[in-house]
């Protein structure tokens, strides 16, 4: 008697410590995944900025343009790397 509870006992507290380990894998995955996202989305957004004022800096006077235009293609750009990541 003493023996069944004993072994119903342990296969309860195995079966937490599964479920633990299940839910724990989860959690490190939805963080990896978030980052990933933030990568994809930020680092075109990132080098439009880069590249458009670089652009701008080579003509005369004073303009954003390149900067804006290239930032707003940055978005586009991370916000479809975003999807493709997250449709995967």
């Amino acid at each position: 008697m003493e023996y069944k509870r004993l072994r119903d006992n342990l296969e309860r507290d195995k079966a937490r410590l599964d479920k633990a380990d299940r839910e724990r894998s989860t959690l490190m995955q939805a963080t990896r995944i978030l980052g990933v996202l933030g990568f994809l989305f930020v680092l075109p957004v990132i080098g439009g900025a880069y590249l458009g004022h670089w652009l701008d800096g080579l003509g005369e006077g004073y303009s954003v343009r390149w900067t804006v235009g290239f930032i707003l293609l940055g978005i586009v750009v991370g916000g479809v790397n975003a999807y493709l990541a997250l449709r995967e």
